[in-house]
């Protein structure tokens, strides 16, 4: 019988919960997270996409290198009925709107100032595009949101709401687009 992607993420953190899920190296030092925080993570983050006006079926860019909030960018999406897709840290102002207007981005989720830089540029072409989520940092852009805010963003949104969209789902569904160099 086939599943989705957030039953798979259940039944692993049924099992699992409480062993480290994602490693990641900070000033140093290696910090781990475990299935249950990882899983929390996913769906606070799923809530606070829905807020910001994540669609179901529409796209989230996410712009940055990996690590744990990349992940949790495309599981959170996953979940919210979002199809994500990566965009390569390398890519051309020009590069992400067209990876973003593809896609039909509501939600463009990038790493720092550097990577917030080419979406100003471009999201005047970005119909879709409702907001932008920081990763690192903060901006004073009433359309740009720290990760620290998506908390309080997520308490806006139930989590039996987060559930409607998840049970709406089905295994065949597309869940996350990659785009190519090629």
């Amino acid at each position: 019988m086939k599943t989705t992607i957030m039953e798979e993420i259940k039944m692993t953190v049924d099992a699992c919960g409480n062993k480290v899920a994602l490693k990641t190296k900070i000033d140093g030092e290696w910090k781990g997270i475990t299935w249950k925080e990882y899983y929390g993570q996913i769906r606070t983050t799923a809530r606070a996409f829905m807020a910001l006006g994540l669609e179901k079926g529409k796209g989230l860019s996410i712009l940055g290198n990996n690590c744990p909030k990349w992940f949790i960018s495309d599981l959170a999406g996953i979940f919210a009925g979002a199809v994500p897709g990566g965009i390569y840290t390398t890519n051309s102002p020009e590069q992400c709107r067209y990876i973003s207007e593809h896609s039909e981005a509501n939600i463009a989720v990038v790493e720092n100032s550097d990577q917030l830089a080419k979406f100003k540029q471009i999201r005047h072409q970005l119909p879709d595009l409702k907001a932008i989520v920081l990763m690192n940092g903060s901006d004073a852009d009433k359309n740009v949101y720290s990760w620290e805010e998506l908390s309080k963003l997520a308490e806006t949104v139930t989590e039996d709401d987060l559930e409607e969209r998840i049970k709406a789902q089905n295994p065949d569904d597309c869940c996350t687009l990659i785009y190519t160099s090629g």
